[in-house]
């Protein structure tokens, strides 16, 4: 399959007919046949999109032409609200628990519990809100990526959130990188957090995409118990004490932790850089075809990483029955791939019901 991917809408406009044709049981099953695994990616979709035939070839894209963070920002847009989201929501948490305990202890008869009752309701207004096992967030998927979408407009990106998925699932239930059925004692946890700052690359500079990664690695360990042991979280940052997100080795991390991953696994990456779409063919205005692709630290000499590789390399050798995530946060598009179920926050109205 990795070798002969299907053509997707944006390839062929008039496939869209023959997807609405199949029965929804027949379509899952397509999907799931080319892509095994679980897996759900989080991006920034650009709004400002005009005709695809305007885009840049691979020849033509550099990163200086992409949008860039505003100077309120301290890193990526999705990055940066996802987390503020989560974290606002663990507080919320605790405030609820704190509020219940208040309201329990007024009929408490033990004075000794009385007494040690106010330490142990202070509020937790800091990262170690959210440490593992302290304070159980309920937020949806929906209202994580609505939430998002409203942190994003108030620092004024031209983004808006979304979620792809290889599987069709419910958005009204609780997020999580790691589903309830995750056995710690036979399966592993994996992860690779990618974060590019083009230093070296005159107009292309980034100033946070290595705290974004510092950020998302201290939630990803804390909140959910990824591991820190070398074979089990790469970290690729182009700075002088890590290995760098070049071409190659974002390849190379990509293929490892697609072979190592066994059933049950749970697997979390992040690209946090430039990124964007890039025209796949020059023979016809008429044809809407494009790739959406992320610059790695040496893409002026080694090139872009599109889709269709991510694809080849990690999507479609994945083991059925592992979960990943992705989350893709980039300042000009954000790479959403093309997974066969989609809910995005663009035209989204609060009143309506979300599906896939």
């Amino acid at each position: 399959n990795s070798q002969n991917l299907p053509t997707t809408r944006r390839d062929n406009p008039e496939l869209r007919k023959s997807e609405d044709s199949l029965p929804a049981d027949e379509y899952a099953r397509k999907s799931a046949a080319f892509i095994p695994a679980d897996v759900r990616v989080i991006a920034g979709s650009f709004t400002k999109y005009g005709r695809v035939w305007d885009l840049p070839t691979i020849e033509e894209y550099t990163a200086c032409d992409g949008a860039q963070e505003p100077g309120r920002s301290y890193g990526g847009a999705c990055c940066n609200a996802m987390l503020k989201v989560l974290y606002d929501a663990a507080n919320e948490a605790a405030d609820a628990a704190n509020e219940a305990a208040a309201t329990d202890a007024i009929f408490d008869d033990d004075d000794e519990s009385l007494a040690t009752n106010p330490m142990d309701m202070n509020r937790a207004r800091t990262f170690e809100s959210l440490v593992l096992g302290v304070v159980p967030t309920t937020i949806t998927w929906a209202t994580l990526l609505r939430k998002m979408k409203a942190e994003i407009q108030e620092i004024e990106y031209a983004q808006a959130p979304l979620v792809t998925s290889t599987r069709k699932f419910d958005l009204n239930k609780p997020f999580s990188l790691v589903p309830e059925g995750f056995d710690p004692e036979k399966n592993t946890m994996r992860s690779l957090l990618i974060g590019c700052n083009y230093n070296h690359v005159a107009g292309a500079e980034l100033k946070a995409s290595h705290d974004d990664v510092r950020s998302m690695k201290d939630y990803i360990v804390n909140v959910h118990g990824f591991p820190e042991t070398k074979g089990l979280m790469t970290v690729l940052l182009d700075d002088d004490k890590h290995k760098h997100p070049t071409h190659m080795n974002i390849v190379e991390s990509l293929k490892s932790i697609a072979e190592q991953s066994q059933p049950g696994d749970v697997v979390f990456i992040q690209f946090s850089g430039h990124g964007g779409r890039v025209l796949d063919s020059v023979e016809t205005t008429e044809a809407e075809t494009y790739d959406e692709a992320f610059a790695p630290s040496d893409y002026t000499t080694s090139g872009l990483i599109r889709d269709t590789l991510v694809y080849k390399i990690l999507l479609a050798p994945m083991r059925y029955g592992v979960t990943v995530t992705m989350l893709i946060d980039t300042c000009d598009t954000g790479m959403v791939l093309d997974l066969p179920y989609e809910w995005a926050t663009k035209t989204d109205r609060r009143d309506s019901q979300p599906r896939m």
